[in-house]
Order: C-alpha cells, then sequence, then structure tokens
C-alpha cells in the first residue's frame, strides 16, 4: 500500500494501493504509479494503461513523465518522439517546440542549432551567432566570423552604420553601401566609397579618397583615371608615356622606371637602352648579353640557378645539392626544394609538402601548405573556399556560389562576393547587367564596368564592339585599347594579327601569341 499523502489536508494516509499521491483523503487517489492509470472513483486500476511511452501520468489520455526520447506535448498531453539533439521540449513528433541552454531553436524547420558563442543569444547556423545578448547595461554584437560577442564602441565615427564590431570594439562589418576601412592604428570604421571605378577607399582625416581603383584604372588626386593601353597603371596623366606598370608583353625600357612601355622581344632581357629600345642592356639572373647578336644567352651549367661570369655555378637550384666540383646533383629526398648540406639530408621542401624527420610529405590535394598533423594551413585556391577547424583538424569548406571569401565558422556566410554581385546579409546578389561593382543598396548604381563598356551617369554602355575599352560616352567609338587579335590604329581597332596571335604592331607583327 502507498503511504504517500498530501501535506497540505490534515496528513492523512494514501490508503489506495499503486497510488503516488492523494488529494484529499486516504482513499482518494490523484497520482497512479505508472503504469496503472486511476478511475473515475480515485482507484489505481491495472486496467487502465498510462499512455505510451509515459512513465507518469494522472489517466490514459493525460502524461507528466515520458520514457527517454520523448516529451509530454502542451497540446495533446500525451509523449511524442523528441530526439532532436538539444531539445527540451517537443509538441509534435521530432519537431522542437523549445531548445535547451547552448542551442538556438529555427522555428521553420523544429530543430536546435549549437549556440556555445559566450553572451549570444541566436545563432543563425551552428555556432555563428546572429544576435548577441545586452551584458550589464551594453549591447553586444556578433563578430564578422559569428564566432564572437563585443562591444562596439560608439564614439567612433560613422559607428551607426556597423553591423558588427571585433576584439578590439572597432567596426568589423558594415552596413550595405558601406565600406570597412582599417587604418594603420587598428579601429575600423564604416564609409561611403562611391568614387567612381574606386575598388577600395580611405580616409584621409575627414575626406573618403580612392586607395584601390579597378584593374586599368589609377588613382590621379582623388579620381579612378582610365589608363590608356598598354599601361596597366599610370602617373599623372591617361598617356601612353605615362605609364606605371605595363601589360603583358610590354615592358619598361629601363629597369624599376616608369613612363613608356615597350614590348619585350628579346627573350630574358630585362632592360632596353632608353634611346633605342630594341637594343637590350642587361638579362635576367643565369643569362648573359651577347652584344653582337642582341640575344640573352643561357650560360649557367644544367640545374643551376645562378653562376659567375666564367660559368662556375654558385647556387643551385630547388631540389638539387651544390658538390664540390661545384655541379648540381639532384636531391635524393622526395619532394625536397633544400638539401644543401648532403643530398639525403633534407631541411626544406616543396611547395605542397611539410618537414617531419628530414622526410617530405604530402599534404592533401587542395593545400599549398599544412604542418606536421597534416593539418592545412593555407589553400592551393583560396577564393571560393576556406578552412574550417574541427576539433584538432583544419579541414577544407566550399563557399556559396558567388562568393569570393566566406566565414571559416560557417562557410554558407559570405564575407566578400564575386566581381558583379554584392553583399547583403551574408549573401551575394548579383549587379545589373555589365557592372563590375555597384552600390549594394541600388543595383543599378555602377561604380566601375567589365571590360568593352564605359561609365556613364552610374551606367554602363558598350563601347564599340572591338573596343577593350574606349574614351568616354561622347565618343564610344575612340578604343584605347583592343581586344585579342586587333592592333590600334588612330584610336579604332583592326583585324590584321597573324594566326594564333593575341596581340600586334600596327605592321602586323605579333607581339604575343
Amino acid at each position: 500500500m502507498c503511504s504517500q499523502y498530501n501535506p497540505a489536508t490534515n496528513n492523512t494516509g494514501c490508503n489506495v494501493y499503486n497510488c503516488l499521491y492523494c488529494a484529499t483523503n486516504s482513499s482518494q487517489c490523484s497520482f497512479c504509479l505508472s503504469p496503472w492509470g486511476i478511475s473515475s472513483t480515485g482507484v489505481c486500476q491495472t486496467t487502465v494503461f498510462c499512455p505510451s511511452n509515459c512513465q507518469l501520468c494522472v489517466n490514459s489520455s493525460v502524461c507528466l513523465t515520458c520514457n527517454s526520447g520523448y516529451t509530454v506535448s502542451k497540446t495533446t498531453n500525451l509523449c511524442v518522439q523528441c530526439s532532436i539533439t538539444g531539445c527540451g521540449q517537443c509538441n509534435t513528433a521530432n519537431v522542437c517546440a523549445s531548445c535547451n541552454a547552448g542551442f538556438t531553436l529555427i522555428a521553420s524547420s523544429g530543430i536546435c542549432l549549437s549556440c556555445s558563442v559566450s553572451n549570444c543569444q541566436i545563432c543563425s547556423a551552428a555556432n555563428y551567432c546572429q544576435t548577441c545578448n545586452t551584458v550589464n547595461g551594453t549591447q553586444l554584437y556578433p563578430s564578422p566570423n559569428g564566432g564572437s560577442c563585443f562591444a562596439c564602441n560608439t564614439s567612433l565615427p560613422n559607428m551607426g552604420n556597423c553591423l558588427s564590431c571585433n576584439a578590439t570594439n572597432s567596426c568589423g562589418l558594415c552596413q550595405n553601401g558601406y565600406q570597412l576601412y582599417i587604418p594603420q592604428n587598428g579601429t575600423g570604421v564604416c564609409i561611403q566609397c562611391n568614387i567612381q571605378n574606386c575598388q577600395t577607399c580611405a580616409l584621409n582625416g575627414s575626406s573618403t579618397v580612392c586607395s584601390t581603383c579597378a584593374l586599368g584604372y589609377s588613382a590621379i588626386g582623388n579620381s579612378c583615371v582610365l589608363c590608356q593601353f598598354p599601361c596597366v597603371t599610370c602617373t599623372a596623366n591617361q598617356g601612353p608615356n605615362n605609364c606605371a606598370s605595363c601589360s603583358t608583353p610590354y615592358y619598361f625600357a629601363t629597369p624599376l622606371s616608369s613612363g613608356a612601355c615597350v614590348v619585350n622581344l628579346i627573350p630574358n632581357c630585362d632592360a632596353y637602352n632608353a634611346s633605342n629600345t630594341t637594343v637590350c642592356t642587361g638579362c635576367t639572373t643565369g643569362y648573359q648579353l651577347n652584344s653582337t647578336s642582341n640575344t640573352c644567352v643561357f650560360t649557367c651549367p644544367l640545374n643551376c640557378q645562378s653562376c659567375s661570369s666564367s660559368g662556375v655555378c654558385t647556387q643551385c637550384q630547388n631540389g638539387y645539392f651544390l658538390n664540390t666540383n661545384s655541379t648540381c646533383v639532384q636531391c635524393q629526398v622526395s619532394g625536397c626544394s633544400n638539401c644543401s648540406t648532403g643530398v639525403s639530408v633534407c631541411s626544406g621542401c616543396f611547395t605542397g609538402f611539410y618537414l617531419k624527420q628530414q622526410e617530405c610529405i604530402a599534404c592533401p590535394g587542395y593545400c599549398s601548405s599544412c604542418n606536421g598533423n597534416n593539418s592545412c594551413q593555407s589553400l592551393v585556391q583560396s577564393n571560393q573556399q576556406v578552412l574550417v577547424s574541427i576539433g584538432t583538424q583544419t579541414v577544407l569548406a566550399v563557399c556559396q556560389p558567388n562568393c569570393r571569401t566566406c566565414s571559416n565558422i560557417n562557410p554558407q556566410i559570405c564575407l566578400n562576393c564575386q566581381s558583379g554581385f554584392f553583399l547583403n546579409q551574408g549573401n551575394c546578389f548579383k549587379c545589373s547587367t555589365n557592372c563590375l561593382t555597384c552600390n549594394s543598396s541600388n543595383v543599378n548604381q555602377c561604380f566601375s564596368c567589365y571590360p568593352n563598356y564605359f561609365l556613364s551617369n552610374s551606367v554602363c554602355s558598350s563601347c564599340n564592339s572591338n573596343c577593350l575599352t574606349c574614351a568616354s560616352a561622347n565618343e564610344p567609338s575612340k578604343c584605347l585599347s583592343c581586344k585579342n587579335g586587333f592592333y590600334l590604329s588612330n584610336n579604332q581597332c583592326i583585324q590584321g594579327c597573324p594566326e594564333n596571335c593575341l596581340t600586334c604592331s600596327a605592321s602586323g607583327v605579333c607581339t604575343k601569341c
């Protein structure tokens, strides 16, 4: 006989067999031991069982506690299966209604996401914080990679346009239409970068200036100026004699200079006569100038990287050992790039290998470098891929389509988009047609254009069909550079290069195959 009783009454003993709890008198049971159920007269009957998967019930239709893997539904009072990791309450089988501490409920799918980020209130993906808690009256914000919660220093400039902060309490991610600028002091601020053909902006005092222009444009004053072919970047003006860097296969007439770019017609020549750019004056390492034939002749012995004027090797190529006879002998350790103390003693490995006990072990195929645990440190191709740490291992994950770089906490959250796309809440959306970069709050407002298009009033319009770049909206047929297979003559692109030739001179001499 059960001896439970209701302490709120006169402590009368409970005289109902298999009763857990009596309500008002010792002969009237309120709760029976499982699997018995209570009858209408307050007796625990063996014929009235608890509902399926119920440990403790009031009657056959009301359960109080369930077996492991089940919870009491608040809508039916019956036990429903609830095998979702981190879930504390299901009202429908395997559809979570509330999660345990350390997890966030995704109501649309009824699952619980692991959310072990300190001070995080809501995660939008596993351990990727979307909304942080308020701590001691201070609202915290998620870091750009979603792995931490930080306070923002609201006294910094433009913090009203900041979405998340970093460990220095300065901005780490800006709202759409703003760009993150981090000066040398490491304090991130949000600035608007509306300079046409500018990729990244900076602050000069309180003024916004362009720090990096789109390819083919150079920062002159506070504008991005289209350089004239064959310049890739230019200096004081757009003219072809004011290049800061040259397009392949063009080359500066004198090393480390700026000005006119000349065609590099002599293989392995790295300097030309300033007054006669067809005459080579210096050759690359390992080659010697033959002034008579105006050619660069390879003079070093086989597998030698550099040698003396008399042809004696002084340094071998990677993977070779310089012996006492000044001969380069291949290292005997597979993957070894440096065996300077002996052919069998490796002290350094080629890219894609790591050194372990004087042997070179191959990294995973997607790694350019890895450590002794075979854990990837850098990627062969970093765009659209990211390294994610799982325990002690570092593994490869792929970003979402059109994303250039993504979070190493949750690779589905994009941090930087490919050209032609803009970032909005971790996703990449396409700019309007022919835009290389655009305003994230207005996809039709272009900042820069693809080749064969020019920017006019924030719209990208087509140049002449054979132009690679053209002058302006007023002169779309005035070409500044040409597509492959065409040459520039009087600002027109003429088809006349030989077969299989990419670029040529006006006389039809091929300059690049």
